[in-house]
Formats: C-alpha cells, sequence, structure tokens
C-alpha cells in the first residue's frame, strides 16, 4: 500500500469514527430526551394519583368527623337526660319522704302532725314516682334499687294510711321509721347513680 492509500484510509476511518460518534452523541441525546419525558410522565401520574388519594381521604375523613359528631351529640342528649331523670326521681322520692316524716313530726309550730292529707299527697307523689320510672327504666343503671324498692314503699305508705286515729304517737313513729328503712336504699341508689354520672 502505499502512503496515499493509507492516508485515503485514515481519512475513511477517522470519518467513521466521527459519525459513530456523531450517531452515539445523538442516539445517547435521544435515550436521555425519552427518559425524562418518561420521568416527567411518571411523576405527573404520580402527582395525579396522590390528590385523587387526599381528595378521596380528604372525603373519608369528613364523613368520619361528620358521625362521630353526630354519636358525640346523641352521647350528649343521652348524659343529660340521664341526668335529668335521675334528678328528678330524687326530688320525688326528697318529697315523699318528707311528707311521710311532717306526717309524723312537725317542723314548725304552724304545722300540725297527724295530718292526712299528707299522706293522701304522698301517695299521689308516690304515684308519680312508678310512673316515672317505668317510662324512664332506660336511663338508671342496672344495680338501681328504686325499681326493686317500689312495693315496698307502696306497702310502707299504705301501713301508714291504714293507722287508726287510736294509735298513739309511738306506734306511728315505730312506722314512720320502717317506711324510712324502706325508701332510704331507693333514695341512696338514685343519689349514687347520679354522683357515678357527673364523676365519668
Amino acid at each position: 500500500m502505499t502512503m496515499e492509500e493509507i492516508r485515503f484510509y485514515g481519512v475513511i476511518v477517522a470519518a467513521i469514527g466521527s459519525l459513530l460518534s456523531f450517531l452515539g452523541v445523538v442516539y445517547v441525546a435521544r435515550v436521555n430526551r425519552q427518559h425524562t419525558l418518561s420521568l416527567q410522565q411518571y411523576s405527573q401520574e404520580n402527582e395525579r394519583r396522590f390528590e385523587d388519594i387526599k381528595h378521596s381521604n380528604a372525603e373519608k375523613l369528613a364523613s368520619l368527623q361528620a358521625e362521630l359528631s353526630a354519636q358525640s351529640h346523641r352521647s350528649q342528649k343521652n348524659y343529660e337526660k340521664k341526668l335529668e331523670v335521675l334528678s328528678g326521681a330524687f326530688d320525688k322520692l326528697g318529697k315523699i319522704q318528707s311528707l311521710v316524716e311532717s306526717y309524723v313530726v312537725p317542723y314548725t309550730v304552724h304545722t300540725q302532725s297527724r295530718d292526712p292529707q299528707k299522706l293522701v299527697e304522698a301517695s299521689k307523689v308516690f304515684e308519680e314516682l312508678r310512673e316515672y320510672h317505668l317510662r324512664n327504666a332506660i336511663f338508671f343503671d342496672k344495680d338501681d334499687k328504686l325499681g326493686s324498692s317500689m312495693s315496698e314503699i307502696m306497702g310502707q305508705l299504705n301501713y301508714l294510711n291504714n293507722l287508726s286515729d287510736s294509735d298513739g304517737m309511738d306506734v306511728v313513729a315505730e312506722r314512720q321509721k320502717a317506711f324510712s328503712q324502706k325508701i332510704n336504699p331507693a333514695i341512696y341508689s338514685v343519689k349514687e347513680q347520679y354522683q357515678r354520672a357527673t364523676a365519668a
């Protein structure tokens, strides 16, 4: 091979090398561009999914918060009603006990003992209490003693109502004491339920 041929082949090899380098650069640039576009699409897709998840979770969270708020409102109303019922029962029990005690022992000089109207009124309040307890039984605790004491309280009231004018004050006092022994567990039970409810 002549020198001129060698130079000619050298130029061709250099041209081919340059062409290959150029094609390599073009290929790498094209691959990089495709990779960049893929990453952008992937990033946009992930962003869209994230927004969908965020929106979906926001709706679920709002729904849960609404349900929690409704349950809290119901619980608060039930709690307030329970306290109202227990307070009403305690008031009626106190009224019955006060009327019976004042029947036996007058509290002031203006009242007299053995006033039969007091026992009539105590009996009326007892009937109100019995009906009140039946209508509101759901608000009393499982260990409520008011319900189980009703017949005993009624029996003692009837026993006091059946006193004769000839019975002495010692008999009346004894019957009043028996009445207190029957009504006190109910009074303490209602009071305890109220205190438990307010302590919670």
